[in-house]
């Protein structure tokens, strides 16, 4: 048994929640900007994070627990854009993905997660010059023997072709980073 969560495995919040006796590891999940073919054949492909804003319907995604939209993050070199006016907006993955392949609007998901919709032509990566800094996952475990090959088989499944690598691996603390970093 392991738990994910998102965020920073140094955050008080994971702290108070997760057993004292634990090992962990910490990866970095890249994000991309999509729209499916349909949302782009109507309504034209965007060239800038600034068109999202005026001329695009955008679908974000919510904390349920803090009921906070998280902006979609857009960096190019030192300058950073978040576009936080979406149209639509759920607190469940599956619901949004859900929504930009039925071309409800552009948003931004977990790269990983879109190989057979893109290789299928259904979803395009859009925006491909401005990249969302990586977001953290910090995946805690009990300490042991048992767990390794589950863990393991997770975290490569994880971070296959996703431009993460390991930099890392002290004990039963495997790192991955992006290679557009953490």
């Amino acid at each position: 048994m392991f738990i994910v969560r998102r965020g920073s495995s140094h955050s008080s919040r994971t702290r108070m929640s997760l057993p004292a006796a634990r090992s962990s590891c910490t990866i970095y999940v890249g994000y991309g900007t999509y729209a499916s073919a349909a949302y782009l054949a109507r309504h034209g492909t965007p060239a800038s994070p600034q068109e999202l804003r005026s001329e695009h319907t955008c679908v974000g995604h919510f904390s349920a627990s803090t009921e906070r939209l998280s902006p979609m993050v857009f960096q190019l070199g030192d300058e950073r854009i978040e576009v936080s006016e979406c149209a639509y907006s759920t607190n469940d993955g599956e619901t949004q993905l859900l929504m930009i392949r039925e071309g409800f609007g552009v948003g931004q998901f977990t790269a990983r997660l879109l190989e057979d919709y893109l290789r299928s032509g259904e979803l395009v990566e859009i925006l491909q010059t401005w990249w969302r800094p990586a977001l953290p996952f910090n995946i805690v475990f009990p300490p042991g023997k048992r767990r390794c090959a589950r863990l393991s088989v997770f975290v490569e499944w994880l971070t296959e072709g996703s431009g993460l690598r390991r930099v890392g691996m002290k004990s039963d603390r495997p790192k991955y980073i992006s290679s557009q970093g953490p």
